[in-house]
């Protein structure tokens, strides 16, 4: 083990005393780990212990053999863990498991070291909550115990904002003088490069052409090389790219958090081995140690270091490639002999001014590419001393409630000083977040730019090199789409019965797999796969290998995965099913089909997680509601399929209120669940800390959407910018085929909390019943049999008020008094507009309903939970029928298989046009030429005419014409006034008069004709036939004489 972690976790180099090192990647620890292990240095006086949530697995990566015992001390978590008294004691865990040390189990420590600490300031995008807590608690310890011997030491290589951050933070707490900065002036024997190279080029492919041909000047080197992304997703596509632009003779790795395999083996024993090129995330910045190429350990302990040379590759003008001089820095430092050259490519620096043609270029994207200029901190630099600064609009603490599902399971599990507590807690940490924010706006985009890049790299040792090249030749293409590619490799695999059956009888669905590509497919566009084994069980780790090329390793990884998975649930044969349906082109596996295969059958398998998890019954209680709700008519449409079942609420006024009511109920249930646990002394203390129901709401609300994503396909009510509705709410319940073993895990739920507040199915009823007879009440007051005989037009539209009323049909009450207040004919006569406004008014009242429905939800819930250990409705409503079949899935409505006559379209022509039937000669374009047609000989005639004819979801014909604007006018209000129309993906369009969909001219411009299954009709239809228009008249006429006769 070599560099700074040697002197704080180290037995052998370490400082003298106890130390814990927190860390801000686990894989850190895991390369000590993997260090100690060789070299079993502990004694009875000196201890390493291990701590992180998965170090166990790590440690068991390490064993040769099954019988091989674990050597290191370790733990999962420090939370209530009992402290080692050693002496020299090193505890190697992560940031926020410092958190788990208590302030008097540190104050027994010597020092505390936060390692790599410039991730302080880095991390604050993706754990800005552990950065703030761990700062905020270290000070709070040295405000507590400034006489301890405990001494805090943050340490890196590369210093971020947080030396300017800390400092400040100290001197709030009148501790400033406790600070102080030690810096090492390290002298090295090499020197690594770093060429930073204006690549003159915005074009994308150009770009990652240059970048190849750096990498393969490199390689002829003999340097071994990494390159850094930013998202692992990439990497797969991006491997086969450069084995095929490059050599497919090449090594080509990945390494990130969770990478598995013998890449990620080496790099945390410390070398590359016999692979070439590394690619990798952050996540290989922080304190991984290159230093066992091509010597032995043996070498390196009498002073020897590696001969080989590494090369570093960056893009700063490719979004996913795109790192920090600090990570650069970082990155070239994991090479401990330094015989490092990197290559860093600036973005193009003079862009043309699309704001100002007259300028030569961007003078603003010039001052960002070379000094990292932006809009806080351009007055440093400038000559005009009076600019006004831009400050970072600093955070606003957002409210929080804290321990709100505590209160609602458990109320005396609760108290005010708890609470008064946490908020403080949150206080200090808002204002830790927006000090490092404040100060990260000045620098951020400075550790981007050339001339962050070049003094971080002087800084560092490192020998700045300035370079300008244009774009490089084209390399080889590749011929091949990676998502059809990957397709392919995954349909080749579900079609190899004598793999899937091999498999199947070698594999433990409970225990893990490791895959890994034999070598004998070099061709990085091949499909082939085949040949599967399982090779070695290592710590119940299944290895098992394959004919395939190496860049689908991790699909065919998480593919095999998924296999297993669906095997444990379904058994083989109806996993393959599964499989080879949720990859058929051709059958309708909504809403689980996706361009990419491997996305489908993820999203098929990963949504049961969470229907047996109690944190996500908030979620299930809504949908519980809603599906009670859809029988009600007011404006929540249920719509179910085979597999999925969707929820569409057409009445946009509906959903703001049904969320509002849920949250009420959310937030009445904390005062019920508080009135009602008699062990509670201060009961109204505890519910004034709960009594800003606003605050709840917006909490509510969020958790509610967060948890409608997971469990659902949630697409919220879009609006236009001027407000109109663009789209409805929807929310898209996948369902999944049912087995013993997946109905057998539901019974494990439980909420482990009380029984919310009374109420059922009958509760609710009364009050929708007591809702309607109030809106005919008020109906019969405001249009009373006096003003209707005085206006007689009001008869007509308090008779169908009332039918509607009547049925306790409240969205087509709602939809009758819009259609007749957007008819320029009716919404003109006296009384009427008054009169239905007011009746809309009214129809908004539905919050007591509503309020009822979430009640008895929860209630039902919970019971039944506490009585059966198990929920019907998630059975129902996640899972398919149970005479569901997938060979369903082939059947799709055609209205082609429905026949008729041809007669069935003569006479609907004769019901809505009299074109042709009054004539007794016509004349008509055909493909030879203007021809007459004599309807008064009997000539024969094989002219046509197209006739559009329009079928609903049964094959019945509505409407047949010889005109397609009329037949698509017709179309838009027929369905205006009847059945509305429906997409085939299962949307419901917005139904406004004369608008989007209903509009004449938007139908025939976007719907009309279209392949696209959001845009596509799928309850009406328009064919067009060919009608022979002599034919046509003689049956006309024959109808004409029969009626005569």
């Amino acid at each position: 083990m070599t560099g700074k972690n040697s002197i704080t976790g180290n037995l052998k180099y370490k400082m003298p005393g106890r130390i814990a090192v927190g860390m801000p990647f686990k894989s850190i620890g895991d390369s000590i780990a993997s260090e100690a292990w060789h070299n079993d240095d502990q004694t009875e006086n000196k201890m390493q212990l291990y701590v992180n949530s998965t170090i166990e697995e790590t440690l068991k990566s390490f064993k040769k053999s099954d019988k091989e015992v674990i050597r290191l001390k370790y733990l999962k978590t420090l939370q209530g863990a009992y402290i080692p008294k050693n002496n020299e004691l090193a505890i190697l865990t992560t940031y926020n498991q410092l958190l788990n040390i208590s302030h008097e189990d540190m104050a027994t420590l010597d020092y505390v070291v936060i390692d790599e600490c410039h991730m302080l300031s880095n991390g604050l995008n993706y754990r800005a909550e552990t950065i703030a807590k761990l700062i905020n608690y270290l000070i709070e310890f040295i405000a507590k115990k400034r006489n301890s011997k405990t001494k805090i030491i943050f340490m890196t290589g590369t210093p971020n904002v947080e030396a300017l951050v800390i400092p400040e933070l100290m001197e709030e707490q009148a501790i400033g003088n406790l600070f102080q900065v030690i810096k090492i002036d390290k002298k090295y024997k090499v020197t690594p490069k770093m060429y930073l190279t204006h690549l003159d080029t915005t074009n994308a492919k150009s770009r990652d052409e240059t970048v190849i041909t750096q990498i393969k000047k490199y390689l002829k080197e003999n340097r071994k090389v990494v390159q850094i992304f930013n998202n692992k997703e990439k990497m797969d596509d991006y491997r086969r790219e450069l084995l095929t632009k490059i050599s497919s003779k090449i090594k080509i790795g990945l390494f990130y958090s969770g990478s598995k395999g013998e890449c990620t083996e080496n790099i945390l024993s410390g070398k590359f081995g016999d692979y070439d090129i590394v690619l990798t995330t952050t996540y290989f910045m922080n304190g991984i140690n290159i230093y066992l190429d091509n010597i032995s350990k043996d070498e390196v302990s009498i002073g020897k270091t590696s001969t080989q040379k590494y090369g570093v590759v960056i893009d700063l003008g490719n979004i996913h490639k795109k790192v920090s001089s600090l990570d650069a820095i970082q990155t070239i430092n994991r090479f401990r002999n330094r015989l490092c050259k990197c290559t860093v490519f600036l973005p193009k620096i003079f862009k043309p001014d699309l704001n100002n043609t007259s300028k030569n270029f961007d003078l603003r994207n010039a001052g960002n590419v070379i000094l990292g200029i932006n809009r806080y901190n351009y007055h440093l630099l400038s000559a005009n001393k009076n600019l006004t600064v831009n400050f970072v609009e600093e955070t606003v603490q957002k409210e929080q409630i804290y321990y709100l599902e505590e209160v609602r399971k458990n109320p005396n599990t609760v108290t005010k000083e708890m609470i008064e507590k946490r908020m403080q807690q949150s206080k200090d940490e808002n204002a830790i977040i927006n000090s490092i924010e404040t100060k990260t706006s000045l620098y951020e985009d400075w550790f981007y730019s050339m001339d962050g890049y070049h003094h971080m790299a002087k800084d560092a040792g490192i020998l700045s090199i300035i370079k300008h090249i244009d774009d490089s030749e084209p390399l080889k293409d590749i011929s091949k789409e990676h998502i059809p590619l990957e397709n392919k490799v995954i349909k080749n695999f579900l079609d190899d019965d004598k793999a899937l059956n091999y498999l199947d009888g070698q594999l433990d669905p409970s225990k893990r797999i490791l895959v890994k590509a034999s070598g004998m497919i070099t061709d990085p566009l091949s499909n082939y796969v085949g040949n599967f084994k399982v090779i070695n069980l290592i710590n119940d780790k299944y290895v098992v290998e394959g004919d395939f090329h190496v860049s689908h390793e991790r699909a065919i990884d998480k593919l095999i995965y998924f296999h297993l998975k669906l095997s444990y649930w379904y058994g083989t044969e109806k996993a393959i099913e599964i499989l080879r349906f949720l990859t058929n082109e051709n059958a309708d596996f909504a809403p689980f089909k996706t361009p990419s295969y491997l996305k489908s059958i993820a999203n098929y398998v990963t949504p049961f997680s969470y229907l047996t998890k109690d944190k996500y019954l908030k979620g299930i209680n809504y949908l519980r509601a809603l599906d009670y709700l859809s029988q009600k008519n007011i404006g929540v449409v249920k719509e179910v399929a085979s597999t999925n079942i969707s929820f569409t609420f057409i009445n946009n006024e509906v959903v703001s209120q049904l969320k509002n009511m849920w949250a009420k109920q959310q937030f009445d249930k904390i005062g019920y669940m508080i009135d009602n646990d008699k062990s509670i002394l201060t009961k109204n203390l505890l519910k004034e800390s709960y009594s800003d129901e606003e605050l709840i709401r917006c909490e509510d609300l969020e958790d509610l959407e967060e948890q409608l994503n997971k469990l659902a396909i949630y697409r919220p009510l879009r609006k236009s910018k001027n407000g109109e509705v663009r789209s409805h709410e929807r929310i898209i319940i996948p369902r999944i085929l049912r087995s013993d073993k997946l109905l057998s895990r539901m019974e494990f739920i439980d909420t482990g909390s009380s029984i919310p507040e009374y109420s059922d199915l009958s509760d609710t009823n009364i009050e929708f019943e007591n809702f309607i007879t109030k809106i005919i009440k008020r109906l019969n007051n405001r249009m009373n049999p006096a003003l209707r005989s005085t206006h007689a037009h009001l008869e007509n539209i308090y008779n169908s008020l009332k039918v509607k009323l009547n049925k306790s049909d409240v969205q087509a009450v709602s939809e009758y008094i819009e259609g007749v207040l957007n008819d320029p004919k009716r919404n003109k006569l006296a009384e009427v507009p008054e009169l239905l406004n007011a009746l809309k008014k009214d129809l908004n009242e539905l919050d007591r309903c509503l309020l009822s429905a979430f009640k008895t939800s929860e209630y039902l819930t919970s019971k039944s939970i506490l009585d059966y250990k198990t929920l019907p409705f998630i059975e129902k409503t996640f899972l398919c029928e149970k005479d569901f079949k997938l060979e369903s899935l082939d059947d799709k409505f055609s209205p082609d298989l429905i026949k008729f006559k041809i007669t069935d379209v003569y006479d609907s022509l004769l019901k809505h046009t009299d074109t042709f039937t009054k004539a007794k000669k016509v004349k008509i374009r055909t493909a030879s030429g203007r021809k007459m047609i004599n309807f008064l000989d009997n000539n024969p005639s094989r002219a046509t005419k197209p006739v559009y004819v329009i079928r609903d979801s049964n094959g019945n014909i509505i409407y047949a014409d010889f005109e397609h604007k009329a037949t698509c006018k017709f179309l838009c209000d027929y369905a205006f006034k009847n059945e509305r129309f429906k997409m085939r993906d299962g949307s419901i369009p917005v139904k406004t008069y004369n608008k989007g969909i209903y509009n004449l001219n938007t139908f025939k411009r976007d719907y009309y004709a279209n392949s696209s299954k959001s845009k596509t009709v799928a309850n009406y239809n328009i064919k067009i036939y060919d009608v022979n228009i002599k034919e046509y008249i003689i049956y006309v006429k024959s109808l004409k004489h029969k009626k005569a006769s």
